[in-house]
């Protein structure tokens, strides 16, 4: 768990557009703001770029407006760092959810303590309607076929 706790996160610009459907989250009304710092319900600084102690209240939050497809997460203790990359032009988005042991139903059932960094077409988390209603869900025209490309790479720091 300690690796986690060192993490550091490596992005241009985050906006919160939606938030997990908890009865407990860790942004206030505040629903959009510049990547690493946001705002609690008191009005509070939030570090997003730390990940923070278990039973912390879980988040979900869209990155948007990223400069390239590219996010880096690095551990100075471990030395090491991980970079990936994608086509942003068919995932222009990255969510960033947070599960940190808060929530105790299911899936999750207060035993996960992880983030997922995904990147994705469109936005919110709930559902094709929404994505199509905002305009950021992805298209196909009939036959169409998409094609992405991925990469994974780890370094030495």
């Amino acid at each position: 768990m300690r690796f986690w706790n060192e993490l550091q996160i490596y992005l241009r610009w985050l906006a919160h557009d939606y938030g997990t459907h908890a009865p407990v989250r860790r942004v206030g009304d505040e629903r959009e703001f510049d990547w690493p710092l946001g705002k609690d319900a008191n009005g509070q600084t939030i570090d997003f770029s730390s990940l923070p102690p278990r039973d912390t209240p879980s988040e979900m939050l869209y990155v948007h407006n990223l400069p390239s497809g590219c996010y880096r997460i690095e551990s100075p203790s471990k030395s090491m760092a991980v970079e990936v990359k994608w086509d942003i032009t068919l995932f222009p988005y990255l969510w960033y959810w947070q599960e940190y042991g808060y929530s105790k139903d299911a899936p999750w059932y207060g035993k996960h303590y992880n983030i997922g960094l995904e990147p994705f077409s469109s936005f919110p988390t709930s559902g094709i309607a929404e994505a199509i209603n905002n305009g950021t869900a992805l298209s196909f025209a009939p036959n169409e076929t998409k094609t992405q490309l991925l990469s994974f790479e780890l370094f030495a720091l």
